[in-house]
């Protein structure tokens, strides 16, 4: 994307509105990533479903140009095994370099109100991508940014079984926060720092 694209889109739907579209997709990617069960890295059985496509809109232009960088990731299980790890994000796809674990990749985009993203089903089989994905993601947020999103776990065939991600984000601290908060009452937090 240009500059002059960029400055664009800013215009349409303003500067913090882009920087809050940042904080739902590298919150929803990192917790897919990461894997949803109680030990990082292991998910759910396999699921396919179609790639990411192109992000299209001003919303998804804003949401891609903020998106993209390398963030610090620290992740915490329910049972209180943590994780660290950098994440490369750039428009429509994603990388995170987790320390003793090696790199994962996948692929994510904003289609209307859900964010779509194939990731690793499990630490033990990177290559093997599973569609997930984070719905009812607002057109415009204004206000602090503290939201509950629906979540398609990978390998779940949608959001009826109640989890849900609580994203927020400190722009103060530049610290994105997303709780991955299972029916059970179990939780998976991920705290996300903007390096570039």
């Amino acid at each position: 994307m240009s500059m002059r694209t960029f400055g664009a889109v800013a215009e349409v739907i303003g500067r913090r509105t882009a920087l809050r579209y940042l904080s739902m997709g590298i919150g929803a990617s990192v917790l897919a990533a990461c894997g949803l069960n109680n030990r990082l890295g292991e998910g759910p059985s396999t699921s396919r479903a179609a790639e990411g496509r192109p992000t299209r809109g001003a919303a998804a232009m804003a949401f891609a140009a903020f998106i993209r960088g390398k963030w610090k990731i620290e992740s915490t299980t329910p049972g209180g095994d943590t994780g660290t790890g950098t994440a490369t994000i750039d428009d429509g796809t994603w990388f995170i370099d987790w320390s003793g674990q090696g790199m994962w990749s996948g692929t994510w985009s904003l289609q209307g109100d859900r964010l779509a993203l194939r990731v690793p089903e499990r630490a033990s089989s990177p290559d093997e991508l599973a569609d997930a994905a984070a719905t009812n993601v607002p057109a415009i947020v204004s206000g602090p940014v503290d939201l509950f999103l629906p979540w398609q776990p990978p390998g779940h065939s949608g959001t009826g079984d109640g989890q849900k991600l609580e994203v927020a984000y400190d722009k103060n601290g530049g610290v994105l926060r997303v709780r991955h908060l299972e029916v059970s009452g179990s939780m998976t937090i991920h705290n996300c720092t903007r390096l570039t």
